[in-house]
């Protein structure tokens, strides 16, 4: 699913992500305390899955899925990860969970309708 919340405008390519440290790959960092961060995102994993966050300036030149699915392959390589992948600077954001994971409709649903708010206000911790 993605979903872009302004206008893109055009932005240099961004790798996608090839680590993370605790579930979290912010190389640009946007988040001020990425310790809450990365403890919310192992409350918010299961035991069916675990999360994870990247955050990066952009997409471009691949398409938001096509980072995603690149970003949860390299870094976050397990059979039970799911990835919310946001591009600030383009206002967007994906969401990839690996094809061993059962996440229903109404489960991403409910997690766009918490995040989406906050990131329309640039709240990146908060999302």
């Amino acid at each position: 699913m993605i979903v872009e919340l302004a206008p893109a405008s055009p932005a240099l390519a961004a790798p996608p992500a090839a680590s993370f440290d605790n579930q979290l790959s912010d190389p640009s960092g946007y988040l001020e305390n990425s310790g809450s961060a990365q403890q919310a995102l192992t409350e918010a994993s299961s035991g069916d899955y675990q999360l994870y966050a990247a955050l990066t300036d952009n997409f471009a030149p691949l398409s938001a899925q096509q980072w995603c699915v690149k970003s949860r392959n390299q870094g976050a390589g397990n059979s039970q990860s799911v990835l919310l992948a946001i591009a600030v600077k383009e206002r967007a954001y994906y969401i990839c969970p690996s094809a061993g994971v059962s996440f229903s409709a109404s489960r991403q649903n409910r997690i766009v309708q918490g995040i989406e708010p906050l990131l329309s206000q640039g709240q990146w911790e908060q999302a």
